[in-house]
């Protein structure tokens, strides 16, 4: 039986590779849903706990109502006690009992209380979050999760009508602010005080669309929205404060393996220094 000590120990799961960036454990796998078994493995080894919020950039907001079968196994789990559920049976439950097109994990990880909030940056695709009233998700137990969708980083710093860059706009995002621990007040900018947060990427979130065909974001488009000064320091600090990092490499929704390769080379070597080792020998 798999035993897990770290989160390094994912590695001995199928659709799991882990990497040492700093302090920092980075984990990748392929279908986005697996981040629940990731957030399930931190929970036990103590690393996150319920108030822990997401941070997740993908293309899709992976929220869709969950299916009444699905829901009806939840509803036990949580009857007979998350904490007492081992690993291997919480794998066959990702895997086998909830949606395998990775669109419901963000509301499943609300009800297992696996993730407190969550903000999904750079959707362009669903709208399942924007449709909570006032940004609030009430789990069946009756815990209220708070979701928000923005778009990418350079855009949400802009100081004319970007919620994380218009003083003006400060009131109506301060709890935004507060999940990033980002602060206009005074121009502080990131404050000391702020939320425990995992960060999490869906490579899908950096593709296009063209001829009813996806793309990789060019490296160019990539280095201008997220390697600039301005958005460029955002990300390292939120690399810097994360718990943990997750990847998701999800080819089918990149175009393909390819694609989805490249994308993942952009964050490794602009983001983490080429930890991943996506970059060949020679």
């Amino acid at each position: 039986m798999i035993e897990i000590n770290n989160l390094s120990s994912l590695n001995l799961f199928s659709n799991f590779e882990t990497f040492n960036y700093g302090d920092k454990t980075i984990i990748l796998y392929d279908d986005h849903r697996c981040i629940l078994t990731a957030l399930f493995e931190a929970r036990k080894l103590g690393i996150i706990s319920n108030g822990t919020n997401l941070i997740t950039f993908d293309r899709h907001d992976d929220a869709r109502k969950i299916h009444p079968d699905s829901m009806r196994i939840i509803d036990s789990i949580i009857a007979s006690g998350l904490d007492r559920m081992s690993s291997r049976d919480f794998k066959n439950f990702v895997e086998y009992d909830i949606s395998e097109n990775d669109d419901d994990w963000a509301r499943v990880a609300f009800e297992l209380n696996l993730i407190h909030n969550i903000v999904n940056i750079g959707n362009i695709e669903n709208s399942n979050i924007m449709d909570f009233a006032n940004h609030i998700y009430k789990s069946s137990s009756g815990t209220e999760h708070k979701a928000y969708v923005i778009g990418h980083i350079f855009d949400e710093l802009n100081t004319h009508g970007g919620s994380l860059g218009d003083m003006a706009l400060y009131q109506e995002n301060k709890d935004l602010h507060e999940i990033f621990g980002y602060n206009l007040i005074g121009g502080e900018g990131f404050s000391d005080d702020f939320q425990e947060f995992v960060l999490d990427f869906d490579l899908d979130c950096f593709t296009t669309n063209c001829q009813d065909k996806v793309y990789a974001w060019p490296e160019s488009i990539f280095v201008k929205e997220y390697n600039n000064e301005t958005s460029g320091y955002f990300m390292y600090r939120l690399i810097q404060r994360a718990k943990f990092i997750t990847i998701c490499r999800e080819p089918s929704y990149c175009g393909g393996i390819g694609e989805s390769n490249k994308i993942l080379s952009y964050l490794d070597k602009y983001f983490f220094r080429g930890c991943i080792g996506t970059k060949p020998v020679s």
